[in-house]
């Protein structure tokens, strides 16, 4: 079992465990392909009051995010986590290890 201690570490860790698809699938986004494009369509902006499909989007590499409405942008899973939940960069990480069960 590995035990996180390193903040660094840990958010490269927590990266390479969770792919992006998956944690923005989780966190009830609704991920559309948009033809051979890394950037994939995201469902309603989590940010804003968005009724209007087609501005959220995700990178399904690297997991990054853009609403193209609001501006909201982050480049990772650890940020929209930071975000959405309103947490410190080591709150995030510990809710995606827990949440996760990255350890």
């Amino acid at each position: 079992m590995r035990t996180i201690y390193h903040m660094q570490l840990d958010a490269s860790y927590l990266k390479e465990m969770i792919a992006p698809i998956d944690f923005y699938i989780a966190e009830g986004q609704e991920v559309k392909t948009k033809g051979g494009s890394p950037w994939k369509l995201g469902g309603l902006c989590p940010f804003h009051d968005d009724h209007h499909v087609g501005s959220f989007y995700i990178h399904d590499i690297s997991g990054s995010y853009s609403c193209f409405s609001c501006g909201a942008t982050g480049g990772d899973i650890i940020d929209f986590t930071q975000m959405k939940y309103g947490l410190s960069f080591g709150e995030a990480i510990r809710k995606l290890a827990r949440q996760w069960r990255v350890s």
